[in-house]
């Protein structure tokens, strides 16, 4: 496959992610990797592109080719025979040095790497979320959208010049 860059960062990002925290403990048992994500890559037709998309697999770069579609794909287990099931051929993703992601992610951890973090322990993306708008009230509101299928709450911020007393789609304009 051709190098691309961008996608696979955002894949890489997805995958290392989620090997960091099963890494840590914090996403289940970690002993068990029926849920854990690896990147795969694949060559896909279009048709097969739009069903994959349509079903909520997470397909990362695509890239059109002589053969298809090259797709990066981030995947459990269990998806990946799913994804296997269609015909589609996957091959584990590797970085230049042989590295899956997960692999790159867990020598990334061992060496002290902490950009990720949990998303609703003590210290997590979740708590620093609130504590964030509450420190900013005067430009911040935290919002939760909906829950995930574990139960947590999935949360957006908005900015605004003055985030009290607007609300969405409030377009009226000030001054004269």
């Amino acid at each position: 496959m051709s190098k691309r860059l961008g996608g696979r960062l955002v894949g890489l990002t997805i995958a290392a992610f989620a090997a960091t925290t099963i890494a840590a403990g914090q996403a289940g048992a970690a002993s068990s990797d029926s849920g854990a994500l690896q990147m795969y890559e694949s060559t896909v037709s279009a048709e097969q592109f739009a069903e994959l998309q349509a079903d909520g697999f997470d397909v990362v770069d695509p890239e059109p080719t002589l053969d298809g579609i090259a797709v990066d794909l981030v995947l459990t287990r269990s998806e990946r025979a799913a994804v296997e099931s269609r015909g589609i051929a996957v091959e584990l993703f590797r970085n230049a040095d042989g590295q899956t992601a997960r692999q790159l992610a867990r020598e990334q951890a061992a060496g002290g790497y902490t950009v990720w973090r949990d998303y609703d322990g003590a210290d997590g993306l979740r708590e620093y979320l609130y504590d964030f708008v509450a420190d900013h009230r005067r430009i911040a509101k935290l919002v939760v959208i909906g829950t995930t299928l574990l139960g947590r709450e999935i949360i957006a911020v908005r900015f605004t010049g003055s985030s009290r007393g607007h609300h969405r789609g409030d377009k009226r304009r000030r001054g004269g």
